[in-house]
């Protein structure tokens, strides 16, 4: 079942100068939310838009920094994704190619093309965070209630 929603979507920029040089870095590196932040900012998107709180991409980069997501010369792990959305009290799932082929998150996968199509059918604004990879577009974590 997809989840309606009568309101906008927050919106935030990884490259806002509010944040584009605030540090998103292990050591090693010296990267910044503008460089690194694209996941963290998708985050805190979602999670202001469906909480309600105030959440930037500075509070999401700094959690995952906290709690050992942010990659060495890379972004954000995909494991950030479920707990910071729990942390928030949203429940997540991580999908991806290698668990969609070995069976595993068929039950999940099944509920996110059910969302897609009651999106498409209803004209409705859910929220799917999609990762490209290569020629393949697969769900990588769906938000909201399904």
């Amino acid at each position: 079942m997809c989840w309606l929603m009568n309101k906008q979507p927050v919106y935030y920029m990884q490259t806002d100068s509010r944040w584009k040089n605030k540090p998103y870095r292990v050591t090693g590196e010296n990267t910044t939310i503008g460089d690194s932040g694209c996941g963290t900012t998708c985050a805190a998107m979602l999670i202001e838009t469906l909480t309600g709180k105030t959440f930037t991409p500075v509070d999401a980069a700094e959690w995952s920094m906290k709690r050992g997501y942010k990659a060495l010369r890379q972004g954000t792990y995909y494991s950030y994704f479920v707990p910071q959305s729990e942390f928030y009290g949203l429940k997540a799932y991580r999908l991806n190619t290698v668990d969609l082929r070995k069976g595993v998150n068929k039950t999940i996968h099944a509920k996110a093309v059910d969302a897609l199509s009651d999106m498409l059918r209803l004209q409705a604004k859910i929220f799917v965070v999609i990762k490209s990879d290569l020629m393949h577009v697969t769900p990588n974590a769906v938000f909201g209630k399904l």
